[in-house]
């Protein structure tokens, strides 16, 4: 759990150190202006909008599955979609 957890800081310090030379700010200067005037997302963020990007995928499939089932067997599933 260490070993990730020092793996995470360490791309995310290299991350915004690669993003501070690209726009030549200081290292003690906030990364937070810099990444929206450059529209990037955060590591952070673009972890949680590939969740939510894999979990579309996974309702999306589920949804054919369950019609595929209906048709072909006759069985008919009730199913909801959080």
């Amino acid at each position: 759990m260490h070993k990730i957890l020092f793996y995470d800081k360490f791309i995310i310090c290299l991350y915004m150190k690669i993003i501070r030379i690209i726009t030549n700010t200081r290292p003690r200067d906030s990364c937070r202006e810099v990444f929206k005037s450059m529209e990037i997302m955060t590591l952070y963020s673009q972890y949680i909008y590939t969740l939510d990007f894999i979990q579309l995928i996974i309702n999306t499939y589920l949804i054919q599955i369950m019609k595929f089932i209906n048709i072909k067997l006759g069985i008919t599933i009730i199913y909801t979609i959080q």
